[in-house]
């Protein structure tokens, strides 16, 4: 287990009806999320995603979050996320800074912030939550959360190894510019064990994500 989502997918495959992820009143499975996960991947695919590829998740912590970096991983591509208090200028930033080809937002952000996307030449798809099947009007190809779930590629053997970057964690730029940080299969694998060791985590726990994810 050396990539970020085969951690994940070897207790999906262990225990795939233990509860993973909890949202409110909703609860997901360890192979629901990994199922969920692996179809978002094959459209990413289909919409020209490759290894080193960027895609951003500005949005809220929530399952699509999990989602979209587990399906990142199975391709390669490296997982960003924004932290969703970003104002425009600042989305625009991160956006460009780190040359993003997709970009994961909710239908209201796609609302106040559709001018940035022809700002960003480098963006090629939006995949938009919560947008009750109707999407503002864009430059570039859009889709809902919902239909991205629905994609059906084969995905072969990600071919990412452990030392490529599995993330890019921006700093909050309260000194200057924000500053990416690149984060990789490997640190993220042996940093999840080692908190997990320190703090004596056991499956019946569960840790509440109080902070942004990003």
């Amino acid at each position: 287990m050396t990539l970020f989502h085969e951690f994940f997918d070897a207790t999906a495959y262990r225990v795939p009806a233990r509860i993973s992820l909890r949202h409110r009143e909703r609860e997901l499975t360890y192979e629901e999320v990994r199922q969920f996960s692996e179809r978002l991947a094959g459209t990413l695919a289909n919409c020209g995603v490759r290894r080193g590829d960027r895609v951003v998740a500005y949005l809220q912590n929530r399952p699509e979050v999990v989602k979209t970096a587990l399906a990142c991983s199975r391709l390669g591509a490296v997982f960003v996320p924004a932290n969703p208090l970003l104002r425009g200028r600042q989305l625009t930033y991160l956006l460009q800074d780190s040359g993003a080809s997709v970009l994961v937002l909710s239908a209201n952000a796609l609302a106040n912030f559709a001018e940035i996307v022809a700002i960003c030449p480098a963006l090629r798809t939006l995949i938009v939550c919560e947008s009750q099947g109707v999407i503002p009007s864009t430059d570039i190809p859009a889709m809902t959360f919902d239909d991205a779930l629905r994609g059906t590629a084969a995905l072969p053997t990600s071919p990412a190894i452990d030392r490529d970057p599995a993330a890019i964690l921006y700093t909050s730029g309260s000194t200057g510019r924000p500053k990416g940080v690149v984060v990789s299969h490997r640190n993220l694998v042996s940093g999840a064990q080692c908190v997990a060791s320190y703090l004596g985590n056991v499956p019946e726990d569960r840790l509440l994500a109080a902070l942004p994810l990003s």
